[in-house]
This record gives structure tokens, sequence and C-alpha cells, in this order.
């Protein structure tokens, strides 16, 4: 009963804002709760965009990641390529939702089949 909720600063206000909102009202709660769980007295766009999943702390790592997959050394087949992108993303939704049921909502695709792809993606 005595918690005190965080202050809201302008710029975390700002990208809560300005974000799109894929999901329903229960994305919204989900981020929400996670900054409040931060245990912070205010709340800054960092943490919002953290919240959201939209925050990178490996940017370099990322981009050298990034320069790899466009190099010509490294062109593959399709499927191959497909495929790695598939995981990847099944991989940052896993992540970024509270369960798996979640997951294949947000991604349009019934549980068993969800399932499925994960296992088939080396993800189970």
């Amino acid at each position: 009963m005595g918690t005190k909720l965080p202050a809201i600063e302008e710029d975390a206000l700002d990208v809560l804002v300005n974000y799109e909102w894929p999901g329903n009202v229960r994305e919204l709660q989900n981020v929400m709760q996670r900054l409040l769980l931060t245990g912070t007295e205010r709340v800054h766009a960092a943490q919002a965009k953290s919240a959201l999943g939209l925050l990178r702390t490996d940017w370099n790592l990322q981009n050298s990641q990034q320069e790899a997959f466009w190099s010509h050394r490294n062109m593959s087949p399709w499927r191959e390529v497909e495929q790695r992108i598939q995981r990847e993303y099944f991989q940052f939704v896993r992540e970024n939702t509270q369960s798996d049921a979640e997951a294949a909502r947000l991604l349009g695709l019934a549980p068993p089949n969800f399932h499925r792809m994960c296992k088939r993606l080396g993800l189970k």
C-alpha cells in the first residue's frame, strides 16, 4: 500500500505516446507494469524504450552482424536466410511477451502452429 508511483518524465511520455502500439490494451498494461517494477522515482525515455523492447544495448554487435549479413562473401540460399530471419524474429517476440500463447497471438498463428514453428527453428 505505501508504494510511491514513479513520475513519468516528458521524454518517456513522448516515447510512450509516439509508440504505434500494435498489441492491445494488455500490451500497454504490461509495459506500465515493467516501468513500475524499475523501482526508480522517475521514468526516463531509455527506461520506456527498454520496456517497449526498443532499446538495444548491443548496437556494436548488431552493426557488425548486419555488415556480415550483407557481405558478398556471406550470400546464402534464400531458404537459409529466411529461416535465420524467422528464428531471430520469433526469438524477439518470445522475449518480449509473457507467454507463448501471447507470442502466437501477436504473430497471428494458432498455438500449435507457433509451437511447430519454434521447434522447426530450433527454439524449443
